[in-house]
């Protein structure tokens, strides 16, 4: 457990909740909570994006823009996974759309947090990459 390498502030505490000195204890608590919420499977990190050349186009229609990139992404897991090639099964994935990089400028892309592995095609069975 990480949170009984770290000594309790007590009254020296600034209170900051972005010190690393007062708030070391809370921030390890909050990761060993996160770290309960985690499924005992492999994850993968994907990320799509959007060449800049369409940014422009993007800017003038993010709606239309965003929910086709969403639909790519997923129809894209989603083939792959199930393709006997590749996995032959169904995974889970979460996407999160990000419209900005490093640089702050404008990059849509999309973040994935993929299974490493699915379900086979009936159901039964975990099948691993």
């Amino acid at each position: 457990m990480l949170s009984k390498l770290f000594l309790n502030p007590g009254n020296n505490s600034c209170r900051n909740r972005h010190c690393p000195k007062c708030q070391t204890l809370q921030k390890e608590k909050w990761i060993e909570a996160r770290v309960q919420d985690l499924l005992p499977i492999t994850y993968f990190h994907v990320v799509f994006s959007i060449p800049s050349e369409l940014n422009t186009l993007v800017l003038m229609n993010q709606k239309v823009m965003y929910d086709l990139l969403f639909r790519c992404v997923s129809e894209t897991l989603v083939t792959l996974s199930n393709n006997p090639e590749h996995l032959g099964a169904r995974i889970g994935f979460i996407s999160i759309l990000h419209t900005w990089g490093q640089n702050l400028m404008h990059h849509p892309h999309v973040h994935c947090i993929v299974t490493g592995g699915g379900l086979s095609p009936e159901g039964n069975r975990w099948v691993k990459p």
